[in-house]
Parts: C-alpha cells; structure tokens; sequence
C-alpha cells in the first residue's frame, strides 16, 4: 500500500504548484496531482509537475483531471471523447501517473442516457490501459454511480475489467454509507482511496484523527 496526500487538500487556499510546494516540505512521497484551472490542463504544465515532482523525489502516483472539462456529450460521442481523454491520458504520461480518477458524472435523465454513459466510461478506461494507466471512477454523493448498486451495476458492463474505483470516504459518509458498504460490494476493483476525518454532521472535512463523527 502507498500513503501519500493530495494537492486537492490545498484547495482553494493554494494552486497546484503551491501546493506541491508544502508536500515538498512536509516530505511527502506521494501525491495525487488534481488539476483546477483550465489552464492547469495543459501539456506545458504537466511537464512543470513531473520536473518538479522528479527534483523533490515525489512520485505523482495519480492524476484527477477536473470532471467539468469532460462533458456528459464528449465522452457519450466517440469521436469527441477521443480527443478530450487522449489529451488526459497524456498529460498523465507526462508526470508518469499510474492511476487517473475520474468523478462520477451527473446522473442521466433517462436509462437511455445512462446507458450512453456507461458505454463512453467504458470507452475511456479501456483507452487507458492501452497507455498502461489505471482508470478509476472515483463514487459520488448523488450522481451516477454514489451507491455500492449502481457502481456494481456499472461494472457488470465493464466486462474486460478495466475500471477500478476511487473510493472516497466523506462521500461515501454524505451519501448515506459506510466504507464496509462498498468494500464488500467492490473490495476486489478498489485501487484507490480518499480518506479524510470529518465533523459529526458532515459539515467540513478534516485531518484524520481530527474529526467526531461516529
């Protein structure tokens, strides 16, 4: 297992390259680099991140492109899905990822939508491994795929295995469940996890050991 912490954290008192900063200094072998602005999403910068990760001795284990910068319509049409997530893959390539998550995207307004959906994920994970890097689909508070179910649903489509899952512990808590939920329903496909404490109400999150929740 690799521990590590995310320049997510940081966010919105500090950007990305801040933050690689204080995971510097804190001695840090891990990250996970997610990306905030537009302007975040560029090759020039991806390579700012692997030079500066590879002269401070952290590994960018996995890359978190914004959600919002991979539309429901790109990745439902093939050809602009394509372009949108080969662009992700090698910006990925360039800080040597091995993991990329991906948010859960807004559920559809009917079960032809989600099931356009499903295929373009599937699309994208596969396109993934052939670059040798790990798709995740990271569980949601209330869009497609926040419950055990739909995930388990959502790999049953999945069927050369390709898709792993980002479990994320405060959105698993906001939406109603605990990790024991989705481990035993998802245990063998995790590859990924976001812990965090969190208030009792699940107002904010916070550094582990920190938080009163039950």
């Amino acid at each position: 297992m690799k521990m590590g912490i995310s320049t997510g954290n940081f966010y919105p008192n500090f950007n990305t390259a801040e933050s690689l900063q204080l995971i510097a200094q804190a001695g840090f072998s891990y990250v996970e680099i997610v990306l905030q602005g537009i302007e975040e999403h560029s090759q020039d910068f991806a390579r700012y991140i692997g030079h500066y990760c590879k002269k401070n001795n952290i590994h960018p284990s996995a890359l978190h492109p914004r959600a919002e910068f991979l539309y429901l319509s790109d990745y439902q049409d093939g050809e602009n899905q394509s372009v949108l997530f080969h662009k992700m893959i090698q910006l990925a390539a360039e800080i040597q990822a091995e993991i990329m998550v991906f948010h859960g995207p807004k559920r559809g307004t009917n079960e032809e939508s989600n099931k356009k959906t499903t295929a373009g994920i599937c699309r994208m994970a596969k396109a993934a491994k052939e670059f040798g890097l790990q798709f995740t689909l990271e569980n949601s508070t209330s869009g497609f795929c926040s419950t055990p179910l739909e995930m388990q649903e959502m790999l049953l489509h999945d069927t050369e295995k390709n898709i792993g899952i980002t479990l994320d512990y405060y959105k698993a808590r906001s939406a109603g469940f605990t990790n024991d939920d989705f481990l035993t329903a998802l245990q063998n496909r995790i590859c990924h996890f976001h812990y965090c404490d969190m208030t009792a109400g699940l107002e904010c999150r916070l550094l582990p050991d920190q938080g009163n929740a039950p």
